[in-house]
């Protein structure tokens, strides 16, 4: 078997936020489905033409979910109306921005407005990946050093070099519905959303040769 070291290093890379993609959905009841169906679509209207207002674009605005059901009375078997419930993915490349959107939306949709899901990202994660490839590599590479004169040995020419994508990983430091909750139920009526920073993590497994012994 061929004499080397084998490690593992973790390397992480952060940056502030500058995009925030918002589930936001509109949820109504008619007494039929065509009353349903209108209020929703009337409102839901009112709401993408406050996301246009506030500098997204037409591009950025996508459905992702539309759904129908009927509403029973209180013997669980007869229909007393329908429900209604139409989402959109919107997607807003001005961070700041954010919070003055989402209270758009409300003043547009009024007590039907839901809001499901807020997540920050980076619109560019490649730099910052590249980043955390390159301090995972040192980290490796500090490890390999020490096993190496540990051992007596030198280190020597790199082998092989694999990253672990199941471990590479970007996330955001902060969690933002859980903040976004909180401001809902504030009395200042509106809802905060905070950048921080997304945070890429890289993971890289390195071989060496070992050189001759000290």
């Amino acid at each position: 078997m061929d004499e080397g070291i084998t490690v593992t290093g973790f390397g992480d890379a952060s940056a502030p936020a500058d995009v925030v993609r918002v589930n936001v959905g509109v949820q109504c009841d008619g007494s039929d489905v065509a009353s349903a169906l209108r209020e929703v679509g009337q409102r839901l209207e009112a709401v993408s033409a406050a996301a246009r207002d506030h500098g997204v674009g037409d591009m950025d605005i996508q459905s992702s979910s539309v759904s129908l059901y009927p509403r029973y009375g209180s013997d669980g078997m007869a229909i007393v109306g329908y429900q209604a419930n139409h989402q959109l993915d919107v997607t807003s490349h001005d961070v700041d921005r954010v919070t003055d959107l989402i209270t758009a939306f409300a003043t547009a949709a009024g007590n039907a407005l839901t809001i499901n899901r807020i997540s920050l990202s980076l619109n560019d994660p490649g730099p910052l990946a590249e980043q955390a490839r390159k301090a995972a590599f040192a980290s490796a590479q500090s490890k390999a050093e020490q096993f190496a004169r540990l051992s007596g040995r030198a280190l020597a020419d790199v082998v092989s070099v694999a990253e672990d994508t199941d471990r590479s990983q970007g996330w955001t430091s902060y969690a933002p519905m859980a903040r976004a909750r909180a401001a809902l139920s504030s009395d200042s009526g509106g809802m905060g959303v905070e950048g921080g920073e997304t945070t890429v993590r890289a993971t890289v497994t390195v071989r060496w040769s070992l050189g001759a012994r000290h």
